[in-house]
């Protein structure tokens, strides 16, 4: 049984008021369909919990890019609480310079996040 976990929203989030430097993450997902379950509401769990982000874009159709006060195991935490066993997750640090083409979140949306 998976921890459940408690999200503070980034606008609570006291590393904001310390001067702290915001973190860039990747996420990339999976969810992966068991038997005849429809995963829709899954995947809405999911969106919806990336969205409480400030700053979020969907990237393809499973990535997303965030920046974000929390930390990456607080990221991990947040977003595993709705994923199931046989789901998939992968999270990691942006580098300073990424590249992309062709993405679903106009090009606006991305640098907005990324800067």
């Amino acid at each position: 049984m998976r921890k459940k976990s408690f999200f503070v929203s980034e606008i609570d989030t006291p590393r904001r008021n310390m001067g702290a430097p915001m973190n860039r993450f990747l996420i990339t997902y999976d969810l992966k369909k068991t038997s005849s379950n429809d995963r829709s509401s899954d995947y809405n769990k999911l969106y919806e919990k990336l969205s409480w982000y400030n700053k979020n874009a969907r990237v393809t159709e499973s990535s997303w890019i965030i920046k974000t006060y929390k930390t990456l195991r607080e990221v991990y935490d947040n977003l595993a609480s709705v994923l199931s066993r046989n789901d998939s997750i992968y999270i990691t640090p942006i580098s300073n310079s990424p590249l992309w083409y062709n993405c679903l979140s106009s090009d606006e949306k991305i640098r907005e996040v990324l800067n």
